[in-house]
């Protein structure tokens, strides 16, 4: 199986990434639309020219129901898209079916564990969550070392 064979849905790995990649893709939605309920909810634009939207008093300010929201995205956009790349490359390593659906679905489940437990303030779960999808970063990226070696 050649790489463009391999980057196609012909490939059960492939396919699973593309899987886990689309629920991944969708959680980050649902966050980025909470934080505009958020905003609109406690009545806190993003900027200025989007208070009309609110009310005439309103001002962009902090809010910690909305910068919980926004932290929650800002960390998945520090570590979903990397896995994503480094997944893809991990996919043309030709790892085995199950080996590599249990590298995505863990990452996965850790990130939405780690999302709801931020958003509704729960440690040592938030931590949790970090730690299983860091962990499985961790071994996508060593599984991708040793097979360049």
């Amino acid at each position: 199986m050649g790489h463009s064979e391999l980057l196609s849905y012909d490939n059960p790995v492939f396919a699973a990434y593309a899987f886990y990649a689309a629920l991944l893709a969708v959680k980050m939605v649902f966050v980025q639309l909470w934080t505009g309920v958020q905003r609109s909810k406690h009545n806190v634009p993003a900027v200025q020219e989007d208070a009309y939207m609110h009310s005439k008093d309103s001002k962009p300010s902090e809010n910690e129901n909305v910068e919980r929201v926004r932290r929650a995205l800002i960390n998945d956009l520090e570590n979903i898209p990397t896995f994503l790349i480094i997944s893809l490359a991990y996919v043309l390593t030709r790892p085995t079916l199950s080996i590599a659906i249990w590298h995505f679905r863990l990452f996965t489940v850790g990130r939405v564990m780690h999302t709801v437990a931020y958003l509704l303030a729960l440690q040592p779960y938030r931590s949790i969550g970090f730690t299983i999808s860091l962990f499985v970063h961790v071994s996508v990226v060593g599984q991708i070392i040793i097979h360049a070696l």
